[in-house]
């Protein structure tokens, strides 16, 4: 009954008609149960108010075309085609364009260790999910961004964001979500899944089952991969099937 009523399915005012009723003992431990649940989950984090979740798929996640890139080059309702040449040239910019972030992060942030564990939080990994850290319990508008930001880079990615004239994530924002991965991942009440399937990547993933927060990294490096806070149905679906996203490297 304790997690019928931390999911909503059992009002606080069923347990009270508990006690009316006599039943004192059990509703006094289901009600007790339910606080200490509440204290654990408050050491967690938890969303932000104001900030939407933002779930896979994104394109910057992964190193090859998603099956639904064409809907972000529509011009007028038709789709812009691009000759060789530009490609070519979009591609040598973009880049030199990662390449230049990448380094201007790496030279300001260190990358954090997962205490005890071959687990490692780089700076550029956690900047291409900065928005993610509303899940985490970051406040994005305390850092310069805004809900319009974060859509953005998750939809276009970092790169194209910031060429496209989009807000650069402060160095300070992208610090502030590695160490809140790092306490993640060494905090008592997540749960050790092993090496899973994320998005088609092989990677060993850690969970808080109450708040359906997950953060994973990459099994054969060790290097942060991604992490958010699931829906309902797909934690239920994770806990069955150890896969989290589609493999969209098939698609």
């Amino acid at each position: 009954m304790v997690y019928q009523l931390m999911d909503g399915e059992v009002s606080l005012e069923e347990l009270v008609l508990e006690l009316r009723g006599g039943n004192v003992k059990e509703a006094a431990f289901h009600i007790g149960f339910f606080i200490v649940l509440v204290y654990m989950a408050s050491t967690v984090p938890q969303g932000v108010e104001g900030f939407k979740p933002i779930r896979p798929p994104h394109p910057e996640w992964l190193h090859f075309r998603p099956p639904y890139q064409n809907e972000y080059n529509k011009v007028g309702g038709r789709i812009t085609v691009r000759s060789d040449a530009a490609k070519q040239t979009q591609d040598a910019y973009g880049e030199a364009r990662s390449h230049k972030i990448r380094k201007d992060y790496s030279s300001k942030l260190p990358t954090l260790y997962v205490e005890g564990q071959n687990k490692r939080i780089t700076p550029w990994e956690t900047a291409k999910k900065v928005y993610h850290g509303p899940a985490f319990g970051l406040n994005p508008s305390k850092y310069g961004l805004t809900q319009g930001d974060l859509n953005s880079i998750a939809k276009n990615g970092i790169i194209n964001h910031i060429r496209d004239g989009g807000t650069v994530p402060p160095a300070d924002y992208v610090k502030a979500l590695q160490k809140r991965w790092k306490a993640f991942a060494e905090h008592k009440n997540v749960r050790d899944c092993r090496i899973q399937t994320v998005m088609g990547e092989q990677c060993h993933i850690v969970k808080h089952d109450r708040t359906r927060i997950f953060l994973s990294f990459k099994a054969d490096s060790g290097e942060s991969f991604t992490g958010y806070q699931l829906k309902k149905q797909q934690s239920l679906d994770h806990n069955k099937d150890g896969i989290i996203g589609n493999d969209y490297k098939k698609l």
